[in-house]
């Protein structure tokens, strides 16, 4: 997308039914990955405050979900001395994975990647009923979201690219605005090598 100079390639999200939807009073909480206050320091918190003057619930980030993660490779690890297994944060690895080298699925851990986890955690947990909307750089997040074995955890994947340009196109901004649970040691998954970091911090 980035090499074709006409601008002709695109690839769909769910931004522009996640703001449709906020406007018609749908209860929408947002998983924010960690990635976005890396990409827009200085945005980050008008954006996120912006959108709650829109409606959004909670602000919940997905470092959160990293660190249950973490925990679920590493109990994993510890209970089957289980080494070399391939994890599974990206959906366009797995999907790979699925369609073309399946003598590989016995390789993935099973473990739901940092977004599925906090998701599963608000739903189980912090017992949220309503939509939830993944704001990342992932543009293969839709695939996980829409996989039937995921069905009705998360509703909307939000680019940063097409919500960035929706935020500045309607002038989106409100009073500065920051996810709700407390970063933990996933803050470190937009840099490569954050599970092996975890496992340091843990096996030393």
């Amino acid at each position: 997308m980035d090499a074709c100079v006409h601008d002709a390639r695109k690839y769909y999200d769910d931004t522009e039914r996640f703001f449709e939807d906020l406007k018609r009073g749908e209860r929408i909480s947002i998983l924010v990955a960690p990635a976005f206050l890396a990409n827009y320091p200085k945005e980050y918190g008008s954006v996120l405050g912006g959108l709650k003057k829109l409606g959004v619930s909670r602000i919940i980030s997905v470092s959160f979900g990293a660190d249950i993660t973490t925990w679920g490779y590493l109990n994993y690890i510890s209970k089957h001395n289980y080494l070399g297994g391939i994890s599974q944060p990206c959906p366009a690895v797995v999907r790979y994975i699925e369609d073309y080298t399946p003598e590989l699925l016995p390789k993935l851990f099973p473990v739901q990647s940092p977004l599925m986890c906090a998701a599963v955690y608000c739903r189980k947990e912090l017992k949220l009923t309503e939509k939830l909307a993944f704001i990342s750089s992932c543009i293969a997040k839709k695939m996980e979201i829409d996989d039937p074995n995921n069905k009705g955890l998360v509703q909307y994947n939000v680019t940063f690219d097409h919500l960035m340009r929706y935020v500045r196109e309607h002038d989106i901004k409100g009073p500065d605005a920051k996810d709700e649970i407390e970063y933990g040691s996933g803050l470190h998954l937009p840099h490569t090598g954050w599970i092996e970091r975890e496992c340091v911090l843990v096996f030393g």
